[in-house]
């Protein structure tokens, strides 16, 4: 069990300390019951911390009745037979396996010929289980080889093969066996393993295991033309027929993994998968339409038209959203086909463009944004001047207003895709209609200027008025455009952001780092998107872009990085993006992130690294970052050839004592701190400590020791409540008394009873005093004691804001010299020293 399984159990109350407060049936009845809970989720770390826990009760009772036991037993027999299918689980397997095989197949050469079958039987089961894990395989094919370069040995295996495939109950391990075999050797049995592969794949009552499929289907590609169409394809037009929802997957991989055009199978195997195609199974109907596609990678023209009209019969026919997205998805991946001439494609590209994009009623996103990119994969068989491409940009404002940002997008990539220098004649004058029409939708806003700005060169005047107009629209960051955006939908703006940074007019571009600050903000929101491949598409563009800007921009992006993450901007926002699987409430962008955005920042190279370091020193100090790699910063600034240049650079020293000391964020200062100490550079460690000396001695010792207790009282009192609640008590009592501008009583004790002791008199003014609070909070004041607590008020607060003035300076170097010696014990203790001799 993992460490951190371990820490999340001592969470939880040890039974030991229990045992003996409840019943011990009733506790083991409670136990049980969150164990079933549990277990059947698909957390692996709850299954754990449910194992666990229920052995760490069973070690503590005295005895489990029997009925528990058996509900114990079932209950953890079927999880495990759950998770016999769990990949994991298989691939933790698949390593087991890798000793007892190396020594079956050492000690092969040696065994009787008697012995050889059960030797077979055993390196099939192990096979079943190494076809779950690459590198399991790898070692299997590699000991496997060197058995079979001995020709005897390769004669005694073929035939233990050709022994233990005759019993149907082996089919499956056998098929596994024979695939690693045929991995190594082209001379195998092709027509048993056909035979057996049917047996194991395509006629199994149940779903054969995903990788067994994949690692066995492969191994089709070496079977000829004639051995698919004698042997293979009869038993798949019967296990169609038969149980399609459990061949078809052996199918589809079959048609995949081919070498050759199967044109003259398309009809008949067209039939047996025509039902799978619409099934409300996901898994069934995308499978289908992946073997359907599969059809026209080698197919020739007419096959590749005849079954894009197929899928096209299909979509018309399709119930549900999902169902047309797949299908539609199926004839993208049509036009990968390779062997078609293009002339011929290209008349099935036009056909299939005009009718994805024609505009219709269509308002589900998921369906429309399918429909758009099945027409960008097949746009780029056409020609730039075609009149199916024409028609797309003419029909792109036409479609419904919730979706038309789609077409914008998918118009864009086809733009940069097709190498196209501008929009055509016939829909550009539309186009520029519609820029001040999406201004009050973000998205529709992001992708209709993206194309825009794709079609117009850098430094004319359509550009600098695009570029304008950009620079200060900050739609895509309000809640409504962020909560609606896709994945798509941000590429398009890393994509439209790349283009701003590197194409700014030259009056902007002539002044070094000067950058629009909305691109700079939506840099950062895309660099820590939640998707993966928005991060990673946005960490390509600053790549591009740190090329051609070098450290300026790296340095100007690491301020605004830092400053939005200080301030909560970048989590705020990012809360509001659609996510996947977490809780947008509480994400919280992970420091393992930030380290990768300045490993990023700290690539460039160039005269200027001093500036450079510094603008990055406090990103690299971010708590959440320093908790993942706090030393980033510090490998590379050792890794630098100018590092001793750079220490001795006064204006270096200068800025980074002065950016550090004087961060608002106290806990990055002290992590800079650390890191600068952590430099071992003498001039820079007596800089620091000279400043914090000067700081301290600005402090005026005296006049904090003259601050009167009762003054301390009084900021310690919070605001709006009275300290000196006596005045209320004394004034009801003897308005005429006299109180000193500090509040206090001007008249002497009492003395006329000597039994009257001063101790007395100090507990009856305290009682006075609470009395007075009393009223006070009850709201039982006359209008004089209102008044006077009025006063009095006012005479504590500018009391407690001298103080707390007095405080905030004081505080700020303090903690500065508190932080100071937590980075620099020895200097700190240096420096003690000194100051005692």
């Amino acid at each position: 069990m993992s460490t951190e399984n371990e820490d999340q159990l001592k969470e939880n109350v040890d039974p030991a300390e229990t045992v003996s407060e409840r019943n011990e049936v009733d506790w083991l009845k409670e136990e049980i019951r969150k164990f079933a809970g549990l277990v059947n989720d698909s957390s692996v770390r709850l299954h754990v911390q449910a194992y666990t826990q229920l052995v760490k009760v069973i070690n503590h009772v005295e005895a489990v009745p029997e009925p528990f036991i058996k509900g114990i037993v079932k209950l953890a027999v079927n999880a495990a037979v759950l998770r016999y299918c769990h990949q994991a689980s298989f691939k933790s397997i698949a390593g087991t396996a890798i000793p007892p095989l190396k020594w079956i197949l050492q000690r092969f050469p040696q065994v009787a010929e008697a012995v050889v079958p059960e030797l077979v039987s055993a390196l099939g089961t192990l096979a079943f289980y190494c076809c779950a894990s690459g590198k399991a395989c790898g070692i299997f094919e590699k000991k496997l080889r060197l058995l079979i370069s001995n020709d005897e040995q390769a004669r005694r295996l073929k035939e233990g093969i050709t022994e233990v495939g005759k019993d149907a109950s082996s089919a499956k391990k056998m098929v596994c066996l024979m695939a690693f075999l045929l991995k190594v050797q082209a001379d195998v049995d092709r027509t048993l393993y056909l035979d057996v592969f049917s047996k194991a794949i395509l006629f199994p009552k149940s779903k054969p295991e995903g990788f067994v499929i994949d690692y066995c289907g492969a191994r089709l590609s070496s079977i000829s033309a004639s051995e698919f169409r004698d042997q293979l394809l009869p038993n798949i037009k019967k296990s169609l027929l038969r149980s399609p929802e459990v061949a078809l997957f052996g199918v589809v991989k079959a048609i995949q993994s081919s070498e050759h055009p199967l044109d003259e199978f398309v009809n008949d195997l067209l039939k047996g998968l025509t039902s799978s195609v619409t099934s409300t199974s996901d898994e069934l109907r995308n499978t289908a339409i992946a073997g359907v596609a599969a059809f026209t990678i080698k197919a020739e023209a007419a096959t590749v038209e005849k079954i894009v009209n197929y899928l096209f019969e299909q979509l018309t026919v399709a119930k549900s959203s999902e169902q047309r997205v797949s299908i539609l998805e199926g004839i993208a991946n049509c036009a990968d086909a390779k062997n078609a001439s293009s002339s011929a494609l290209e008349k099935v590209a036009n056909s299939v463009v005009v009718k994805t994009t024609s505009p219709d009623k269509e308002a589900h996103e998921n369906v429309v944004a399918a429909q758009w990119n099945t027409a960008f994969s097949w746009a780029r068989r056409l020609r730039n001047d075609s009149t199916s491409l024409i028609s797309a940009f003419k029909s792109a404002p036409l479609i419904l207003s919730a979706v038309r940002h789609i077409g914008y997008r998918t118009l864009a990539k086809i733009f940069t895709r097709c190498g196209m220098k501008a929009l055509p004649a016939e829909s550009e004058k539309q186009l520029w209609q519609e820029c001040e029409a999406v201004l009050k939708e973000p998205l529709q806003f992001l992708s209709l200027y993206l194309l825009l700005m794709e079609s117009s060169n850098a430094g004319t005047a359509n550009h600098t008025k695009l570029w304008e107009k950009i620079s200060g629209y900050d739609g895509m960051l309000k809640d409504r455009a962020l909560s609606a955006m896709s994945t798509d939908d941000a590429f398009a703006w890393i994509d439209l952001t790349e283009k701003m940074i590197l194409e700014r007019p030259i009056s902007n571009a002539v002044s070094t780092g000067s950058y629009p600050p909305m691109c700079m903000k939506s840099l950062t929101i895309l660099l820590f998107w939640p998707h993966w491949q928005v991060r990673k598409r946005s960490s390509l563009a600053l790549e591009r872009i740190l090329t051609v800007e070098e450290s300026h921009f790296a340095e100007a992006l690491a301020d605004t990085i830092f400053t939005e993450t200080v301030n909560g901007f970048v989590d705020q926002t990012l809360r509001k993006v659609m996510h996947s699987n977490q809780d947008p409430s509480s994400f919280t962008v992970p420091g393992e992130w930030y380290v990768q955005v300045l490993r990023l920042l700290l690539t460039p190279k160039g005269p200027e690294l001093d500036k450079l370091a510094i603008h990055t020193l406090l990103l690299a100090s971010l708590q959440r970052l320093v908790e993942v790699d706090g030393s980033v910063w510090l490998r590379w600034m050792h890794g630098q050839t100018s590092t001793s240049q750079l220490k001795q650079s006064s204006v270096f020293k200068e800025t980074a004592i002065n950016l550090v000391l004087h961060c608002p964020d106290r806990s990055v200062r002290d992590n800079a701190l650390i890191t600068l100490v952590a430099l071992n550079h003498p001039s820079l460690r007596d800089g620091l400590w000279s400043y914090i000396e000067k700081s301290i001695a600005e402090i005026d010792v005296g006049e904090y020791v003259r601050i009167p207790e009762r003054h301390v009282l009084i900021y310690q009192c919070s605001e709006g409540h009275l300290y000196n609640t006596e005045v209320l008590e004394l004034y009801e009592s003897e308005p005429t008394l006299i109180f000193s501008d500090e509040g206090e009583i001007t008249y002497n004790m009492r003395r006329e009873n000597k039994a009257y002791s001063f101790r007395d008199q100090v507990a009856e003014m305290q009682l006075r005093r609470e009395l007075a609070e009393k009223k006070r909070k009850e709201g039982k004041l006359t209008a004089a004691q209102k008044q006077v607590m009025e006063k009095e008020l006012a005479k504590e607060k500018e009391i407690r804001d001298e103080m707390r003035q007095k405080y905030v300076v004081a505080e700020a170097k303090l903690d500065e010299a508190r932080a100071m010696v937590a980075a620099d014990h020895v200097g700190a203790m240096a420096r003690f020293v000194h100051v005692v001799n």
